[in-house]
């Protein structure tokens, strides 16, 4: 997927926040040292701008390797 500029509203930028650090907090230490937590946002963000609202798509997509 290609980020695009996107406007997101502050509610909005609150649960993404919120997602990434609950995603960030279940990872073990070894998967937090092999995991950039911007790149976990940048996924999160190009998922939402798409559209994409299943759990486990947002998780699997997350958790990929780039």
């Amino acid at each position: 997927m290609t980020m695009q500029r996107t406007t997101f509203q502050p509610e909005t930028v609150h649960i993404l926040s919120g997602i990434v650090e609950s995603i960030w907090s279940a990872l073990s230490p070894v998967e937090r040292a092999s995991t950039d937590k911007s790149e976990i946002a940048i996924r999160l963000m190009e998922l939402a701008n798409a559209g994409d609202a299943d759990l486990d798509d947002l998780l699997d997509y997350i958790l990929s390797p780039a």
